[in-house]
Order: structure tokens, then C-alpha cells, then sequence
């Protein structure tokens, strides 16, 4: 078979629809907390190098601690509509907490909220041809109405906007950007479907293990979802290299595992004995994430 003929091939194969260019935004909203401050900042991490494995780094945007702004956000799609043609496709991510009124679902950052109005507006300004939003926010079911029958592929964490818990998917779908059992056809690319499925799959499988009723019910909605490019997977380095940092790793995700148990069940304690049993959890994550940082060098 000749260079070319195995070519054409290769690129019949690419399960992406993006002709054109890929525009990518990462919006971290506001933790409250320094437990999911970490998770946030691993999340965006995550989605961040995902982001620069599909598209040119000037292309994606970061938007976290004071400059997640409404503002900003709405500058950036802004300039890319701008720019943006028919062919190209437009991402957004957003990592963090939100909440819902009964008339509409707001994204928790910096100053005036992101609702869905606002979302959706911005997306409806874009001529790109492939549309994604994947919000893994608690509430954030509340999109499906908001974004129903409109064009464009949409992921949420819970299946509507009264599931308001603190969720596990966000955690789950960014670490299937880097999960080798995420890529399901093995060609080396997650597609949101492959990254949901795997991340709804590790959703239920947390509530299932730690015997606890589901709060969050993942959703996946849009055409083609198959064909969309989140991620060329890659293998992360430290972890795949390091089996002491690997192991810490581990202990961590316990650790994790065991607060989010804790907050579940947080109804039937005292104040004082929920307070109690969380500061020693807290610590415990402190006493991980210190060796983390040693090993990986954060420290120096």
C-alpha cells in the first residue's frame, strides 16, 4: 500500500467533523472550598491538554480564579465568532459549581453568574458548523430545556436542575481525556461519546461501590457525538512512569472517595461529629497531596 492510499485512508478514518478550526474554552468557576478548589484545578489541567491535542494552543482559552468573568467569556466567543467559519467547530467547558432557581441555571464564577441564557446566546452567535458545551456542574441539567432542539451537542452532569449535589462526573470526564479505557475503537482519539460513556460508567460505579443512592444522573444529547473530538489520548507521564507517584495517586482518589462518602451522608450526624470526621479526612488528603508534591517536585 503506497504512502498516499494508506493517507486518505488515515484521514477517512478521524472520527472528527471539524474541517476547519477547533476553538476551545475552559471556564473554572468558583470552588468554595479548598477540597473542590483542587479537583477544579486538576479538572482544567486535564481539559487543558486535551484542548491542546486537538487544536493549536492559540486557539484554546483558560478562564479561572478572577479572570473567569462573564466578561471575559463573552469577549472570547466574541473574537472567535469573528473569525469563525461554517467549517470550524467551538468547545466549551465548564468546571465548577451551579445551581438553579426554577426558571434558570446559573454557572457560579467571579461577579454576575453565567445563566443559561447567556450560555446559549453565545453559542447562537457562532457560525461554527460543530457546537459542543459540556457543563459538570451540580444543576446543570437544567440545559436540556434551555438548549433543546437547538444545534448543539450538550453533556451534563445531573438530568435536570434539581439534582443539586456537588457532582463526581466533572472528576470523571476530565480524567477520560487521559484514560486508555476511555478510547473504546482504539484509534488514539476520545470522542465526547467515548468520554461520556466512560465517564457515566465510573459515575455510577462510585455510587454503587460506596452502596449510596445516585444524586447526579449524567446526560448526552446531539447528533454525532461519535465523530466529535475531545482528546487524542495520551498517556499521562508522571503516573505511567512513577509507580510510587502512581500509588499516591491511589491513596489520594481513596481519600476523595471517603469525603465525598462523608458529605453524602452528612444527613443523621451532629455538627460535631460531621466537623470532626471531616477535618481528619482533610488532613489525611493534606498528608497525601504533601508526598504528591514532593515526588512530582512541587515542592522545589
Amino acid at each position: 500500500m503506497n504512502r498516499v492510499r494508506r493517507l486518505l485512508l488515515l484521514l477517512c478514518c478521524l472520527p472528527t467533523l471539524a474541517i476547519g478550526e477547533t476553538y476551545v474554552a475552559i471556564v473554572q468557576g468558583l470552588a468554595g472550598e479548598s477540597f473542590y478548589q483542587r479537583q477544579f484545578d486538576e479538572q482544567r489541567e486535564s481539559l487543558l491538554r486535551a484542548a491542546t491535542s486537538i487544536t493549536d494552543a492559540d486557539k484554546s482559552a483558560v478562564f479561572a480564579g478572577e479572570q473567569a468573568t462573564k466578561a471575559a467569556v463573552t469577549y472570547w466567543f466574541t473574537e472567535v465568532a469573528n473569525k469563525a467559519t461554517s467549517g470550524d467547530s467551538i468547545a466549551l467547558f465548564l468546571v465548577g459549581h451551579g445551581s438553579y432557581n426554577s426558571r434558570d441555571y446559573k454557572f457560579n464564577i467571579p461577579g454576575p453568574d453565567l445563566t443559561g441564557q447567556d450560555i446559549l446566546a453565545l453559542f447562537e452567535s457562532n457560525a461554527a458548523t460543530t457546537r459542543l458545551l459540556v457543563s459538570s456542574s451540580s444543576s446543570s441539567g437544567a440545559l436540556l430545556e434551555t438548549f433543546k432542539d437547538k444545534d448543539i451537542i450538550l453533556a451534563t452532569a445531573t438530568k435536570n436542575g434539581r439534582e443539586k449535589n456537588a457532582t463526581r462526573f466533572g472528576r470523571f470526564f476530565a480524567m477520560a481525556m487521559e484514560a486508555e479505557a476511555a478510547d473504546l475503537d482504539k484509534n488514539k482519539a476520545i470522542s465526547i461519546a467515548e468520554a461520556f460513556a466512560w465517564a457515566e460508567r465510573e459515575t455510577a460505579d462510585f455510587y454503587s461501590a460506596e452502596g449510596l443512592l445516585a444524586t447526579e444522573h449524567p446526560q448526552l444529547v446531539g447528533e454525532n457525538t461519535d465523530r466529535v473530538l475531545v482528546s487524542r489520548w495520551q498517556k499521562r507521564p508522571a503516573a505511567a512512569t512513577n509507580p510510587v507517584l502512581a500509588n499516591l495517586y491511589q491513596q489520594r482518589d481513596d481519600v476523595d472517595r471517603e469525603i465525598e462518602r462523608l458529605r453524602i451522608r452528612r444527613i443523621g450526624m451532629t455538627d460535631d461529629d460531621y466537623l470532626l470526621a471531616f477535618q481528619q479526612l482533610m488532613l489525611d488528603l493534606g498528608d497525601v497531596q504533601d508526598l504528591i508534591d514532593i515526588e512530582t517536585g512541587a515542592t522545589e
